[in-house]
């Protein structure tokens, strides 16, 4: 039997076996082996997947497989494991997920700017659909495969500045505010007096992050998620494979919290 850990057997399976009756076109046709085990895996819900698990198969020509004989026993259980991931939204965020810790170490206020960041990715993951969130492991698994490539998470963290209007230092002041219903609230205004050309009473001058970290941390959320997905297909698979034993498969979950505690 060939030894080899559930990353390399995906990368096997994805460029070598289930590309298999889909011509020169692979993965992407619809009678390759893939296609039709995700189909008859997903029923009606296939069409859908499938335009979200499109993956780039054009690296240069010279990858694309147009053998058309039927795919390996064990190639056809890891799509069918893939398939079944997809299947459910398996991973759950929790409240305290910190995908930035090496960004924040011991710095507060690093992490207060960057905290609502972090709801809006978590937000934004939690607002799919159970079938959506199924479907965007599934593309992650079959792309990370096809590439022989891991999600990317490493990122340099932004800086935190000064908010500038028109070159210079900007001022607010906080002032409450209540609407036609009767509702209080709070609202940032102008904190420089236009005439005097001082600040007002009370104002005060804010901290911005350097750019949006959004994409890097939504990036650290689809590592976690594909992570996820690979040590559940390694248990599912294990003992169940005809020509193949799979290794252990050492890979970190959240591989920057040991870059955060160097720091």
């Amino acid at each position: 039997m060939t030894s080899l850990t559930i990353e390399k057997l995906l990368q096997w399976a994805f460029t070598e076996e289930l590309p298999k009756g889909g011509g020169v076109d692979g993965l992407a046709n619809a009678n390759s082996a893939w296609r039709m085990l995700f189909a008859s895996s997903w029923g009606k819900m296939a069409e859908f997947a499938e335009l979200l698990t499109l993956v780039d198969m054009d690296r240069g020509g010279s990858d694309f497989h147009v053998e058309q004989g039927p795919a390996h026993p064990d190639a056809l259980a890891v799509g069918r494991a893939v398939a079944e991931i997809g299947r459910s939204a398996f991973i759950i965020i929790p409240d305290d997920w910190n995908p930035m810790a090496d960004w924040i170490a011991d710095d507060e206020l690093m992490a207060h700017h960057l905290a609502p960041h972090v709801e809006r990715a978590r937000a934004q993951y939690r607002s799919r659909t159970e079938a959506k969130q199924g479907a965007l492991v599934v593309s992650l698994v079959t792309r990370c495969a096809v590439l022989a490539q891991r999600p990317e998470w490493e990122a340099d963290a932004p800086k935190l500045r000064m908010v500038m209007r028109g070159g210079k230092p900007a001022w607010f002041v906080a002032r409450e505010v209540t609407d036609t219903f009767g509702r209080k609230s709070v609202i940032e205004v102008q904190g420089m007096n236009g005439r005097s050309h001082r600040p007002h009473q009370g104002a005060y001058r804010k901290l911005e992050l350097s750019r949006d970290p959004l994409s890097d941390i939504l990036g650290r959320l689809d590592y976690q998620l594909w992570v996820g997905a690979l040590r559940r297909m390694e248990a599912a698979l294990a003992g169940s494979l005809v020509a193949h034993r799979l290794e252990p498969w050492r890979c970190r979950m959240a591989p920057w919290q040991a870059a955060a505690a160097v720091v």
